[in-house]
């Protein structure tokens, strides 16, 4: 069974829990976006949050034609304004008719406006974790729990 987690990651958030999911045999594709955010961390929130607000999907620079090779797969997602990220948004929209779960990260855990996103997917369960990167012990223990 071919597995995959494929991932956009900003702060390092993303990257924290890739590591985790190759620990458990999957293989991973981070998102690139053709344009990046903003450095400064005003300007990133902003634009950021903006793009998720009103559900953009970002330009990327990979090829997705390569999810559907895949038997499982997982996909993880900064949380932008309550909503998925822009660079996401597309890779859902690739997936939209393919079974997925979706891990979140965020400062708060709160998702509940992303719900109201996600509705129209297959998705199959949404992990929520709050800062991976800070809170490790916490984001092994849910990993384990539902992967």
């Amino acid at each position: 069974m071919k597995k995959l987690f494929v991932y956009y990651s900003n702060s390092g958030n993303g990257d924290y829990v890739a590591s985790i999911m190759q620990s458990k045999g999957f293989n991973t594709l981070k998102i690139e976006m053709e344009k990046e955010l903003p450095q400064s961390f005003f300007f990133k929130i902003l634009v950021g949050g903006f793009s998720a607000m009103i559900n953009q999907k970002a330009k990327v620079k990979n090829d997705l034609s390569i999810l559907k090779k895949y038997d499982v797969i997982y996909v993880g997602t900064p949380i932008w304004n309550g909503k998925v990220s822009s660079p996401i948004n597309t890779v859902m929209e690739t997936l939209k008719t393919t079974k997925f779960n979706l891990i979140c990260y965020s400062g708060s855990g709160k998702i509940k406006r992303l719900m109201r996103q996600i509705k129209n997917y297959n998705i199959e369960n949404v992990i929520s974790l709050i800062e991976p990167s800070k809170n490790k012990n916490d984001t092994i223990k849910i990993l384990d729990k539902y992967i």
